[in-house]
């Protein structure tokens, strides 16, 4: 599936698009911290666990089941590792903007790039990906909370 995301200048939202048809949205909650994500016929939570712990859980809300967590690390967590389906995944910030992502496998080969923070768009092939996506947006977004 071919999926484009958008948002608008000042929102912290985001909305879905699959061949040009809406298909979903991810919207961000403050307090608490988390993201709820509706995209085609699945639900997904992304939330951080406590306040004292930058970590995150994803949690498939359709199904309710916990499917893999995020954890940023390093200065300013500018960096972070992601668990899907029992594999490791590597999320790093590209540019000073914060605009600008790419996430590795674990043998370090390129899975996902985004080159703009306001929009994208890339092909989908499995849920692994489709998760993939939705977590390199909820930490460009929450980095970009972090900054203001």
């Amino acid at each position: 599936m071919h999926i484009e995301w958008k948002k608008r200048t000042f929102s912290q939202n985001y909305n879905f698009y699959a061949n040009g048809e809406y298909t979903g949205h991810m919207l961000f909650k403050l307090l608490p911290n988390r993201a709820l994500v509706n995209l085609a016929d699945q639900k997904y939570l992304i939330e951080i666990s406590n306040s004292f712990s930058p970590k995150a859980q994803i949690i498939d809300l359709t199904n309710k089941k916990l499917l893999g967590g995020i954890k940023p690390y390093g200065f300013m967590r500018i960096k972070a590792t992601i668990l899907l389906h029992k594999k490791t995944f590597y999320w790093k910030r590209n540019n000073v903007f914060q605009s600008k992502w790419s996430i590795k496998n674990e043998e370090g080969q390129l899975v996902m790039f985004s080159s703009s923070y306001k929009k994208g768009e890339l092909t989908i092939h499995n849920q692994t990906e489709e998760l993939l996506l939705l977590s390199g947006i909820f930490l460009t977004n929450r980095l970009r909370q972090m900054a203001f």
